[in-house]
């Protein structure tokens, strides 16, 4: 208190209303079950690709990437505070009082960052395991935790700029979703780990202390010694570029409240958009004709001329920039040897876009529900003459409508990365083996105790192949569990984040028990079972797809027979746990 009045008065209401959170206590111990789970599952899988046991270095380096990429996402945190309140029009009563642009900035980032650090802190005992294992120092340790710290207050600055500065939530998260990807996470392995570093070393030397990968990469212990090693002065950038994004914050939101009428240019801009998205006159028409034809939910659901053409977009352009990247004709001799740091980028771009992928299935099926649920739309709907499969197969052919075209993009990135792996091995390995000929090759090792020579090969076709199958069957349990989510929950925006944790956890909690039973069976029992890298991912694809069927066809189950009820009940707060939304 300062003469009667609270310093930062909106810091001291954020931060109240934050303490009243569950979130913020259960936030604490899931990033740290986050982390034991990774250990266990990084354990498990240098175990069922063949390779030798993990090594210290290897796990502290592995959960330093898990908790760097979770520091770079805490951007989502920030990403809508600021621009809810104007969407809700309440801004701009905050600036009829004597407040400033600084208190309702820190007032947003002050709860968010300490959830934050708070978390950051929860998962570093669990980094400080390979210490114990060896080959790593405190040091180390410690200047990870101070690099990480200082990339999750980057984040969240960054995120509150993003927020003062655009309106629209879809917009700002899939400019921060192509931004951070290649900004944070690809730029700096293709300045370090290219010949591209050789054309201009001052530049891209240069270049690199502002990417928030090196600041991780040069805490790290194997770079400590090196001559070229500019830690403190990247982290010293990164705490400046914090306090920038900071003050721009604090002096754009008093100006950026308001809505301002837009020039002619970009008015006309955004009726262009507008076409191309919805199309003329005659052709909405015709379409949305077609669609009534078909379905009235799915006309209800699916009006544009291009359907999920964001998240195609966003496909389409870090695919063009991993492919790039790995075509590029570097002329370096030792083609060998670059395959690896080159093709990483295909890697992370096809994991990356095949989460967002699945996550937007859940999205599209609940969330639109879930809003109308919200707004009491859904009443209106449920008393129309439509029967529950007619809404919920419309909301089936809005999905498939929006998700058709990304898929196809998503399926030639992932051959792409499946050609990089299985021309590392042709080049590695000096074998000439074709698709199905690896594929029949690894499912043989699969069901052998004693796997045929160089079944190594097979390891990369199972995941493909078992991938390519697993993933409508991922889509099916996705989608109903979605629905079910949406007519259950009380916030739209929880039903992607709830049905995927949902669907991809548990395959893991069975999966991780039966493989220890075959393990201690065979080594006490002598059950003679084959435990190879091919058996593991094979069981691990098994478990996976009938757990998830499973969850598909409980949740379709209970939607269908329960839609109208649980529809016409909004008020209730529905505990959403595992049991209780499969339970009948």
């Amino acid at each position: 208190m300062k003469g009667g009045v609270t310093i930062l008065p909106v810091v001291a209401r954020e931060m109240l209303v934050a303490s009243r959170r569950k979130q913020t206590y259960g936030m604490r111990m899931a990033l740290a079950l986050i982390s034991v789970t990774a250990t266990a599952v990084t354990t498990v899988l240098f175990d069922m690709l063949g390779a030798p046991p993990i090594k210290g270095p290897q796990l502290f380096q592995i959960l330093t990437f898990i908790a760097y990429a979770m520091g770079v996402m805490a951007a989502t945190g920030t990403l809508d505070s600021v621009a809810v309140e104007k969407r809700e029009g309440t801004l701009g009563l905050l600036f009829l009082t004597r407040l400033r642009g600084h208190d309702v900035v820190f007032g947003k980032l002050a709860p968010m960052a300490l959830l934050s650090l708070y978390g950051l802190i929860s998962v570093i005992p669990v980094m400080a395991i390979p210490m114990a294992m060896g080959g790593v120092s405190l040091a180390e340790l410690l200047r990870i935790g101070l690099g990480l710290a200082t990339v999750i207050l980057w984040s969240l600055s960054l995120g509150l700029l993003i927020s003062v500065l655009i309106k629209n939530p879809a917009r700002a998260m899939a400019g921060l979703g192509v931004g951070m990807a290649i900004w944070a996470f690809m730029i700096t392995d293709i300045i370090t780990n290219t010949p591209l570093r050789s054309k201009a070393p001052e530049f891209f030397s240069a270049l690199a202390l502002f990417t928030p990968k090196y600041v991780i990469n040069m805490a790290s212990g194997s770079a400590a010694g090196l001559s070229t090693n500019m830690f403190w002065t990247s982290w010293a950038i990164h705490v400046v570029m914090t306090i920038g994004f900071l003050w721009a914050a604090s002096a754009l939101l008093p100006h950026s409240w308001q809505d301002k009428p837009g020039g002619e240019r970009l008015t006309r801009f955004k009726q262009q958009i507008l076409e191309w998205k919805f199309g003329a006159a005659a052709a909405r028409d015709r379409l949305r004709r077609r669609l009534l034809e078909v379905n009235a939910t799915f006309w209800l659901r699916s009006r544009e001329i291009v359907s999920g053409g964001g998240l195609l977009f966003l496909i389409f352009l870090l695919g063009c920039i991993a492919i790039a990247i790995g075509l590029w004709p570097w002329n370096v001799p030792g083609v060998a040897g670059q395959l690896v740091p080159v093709g990483a980028p295909w890697v992370f771009t096809f994991m990356s876009v095949t989460f967002a992928w699945l996550a937007s299935v859940p999205g599209s099926m609940g969330q639109a529900l879930a809003e109308d649920r919200q707004s009491g739309a859904l009443d209106l709907l449920v008393a129309t003459p439509l029967e529950v499969k007619e809404i919920v197969c419309g909301h089936w052919l809005a999905t498939g409508r929006k998700l058709a075209m990304p898929a196809i993009a998503l399926f030639c990135i992932g051959t792409f990365v499946f050609n990089w792996f299985m021309t590392m091995f042709r080049v590695e390995e000096k074998m000439d083996p074709d698709v199905l000929g690896a594929a029949w090759l690894g499912l043989r090792a699969a069901f052998s105790t004693t796997p045929p020579q160089d079944y190594e090969i097979g390891i990369p076709a199972l995941m493909f192949i078992g991938g390519l199958c697993l993933l409508p069957i991922a889509v099916f349990a996705l989608g109903w569990s979605g629905l079910l989510l949406g007519v259950k929950v009380q916030q739209p925006k929880n039903v992607p984040g709830l049905s995927f944790p949902m669907v991809a956890g548990p395959p893991w909690a069975f999966f991780l028990p039966l493989r220890g039973i075959i393990v201690y069976g065979n080594s006490r029992w002598h059950w003679n079972l084959p435990e190879n890298g091919c058996t593991w991912i094979l069981l691990w694809i098994s478990v996976a797809a009938a757990y998830m069927l499973t969850l598909g066809f409980i949740a379709r189950g209970k939607v269908l027979r329960d839609f109208r009820r649980m529809a016409s009940d909004r008020f209730t707060n529905w505990r959403i746990h595992f049991w209780r939304v499969c339970s009948a």
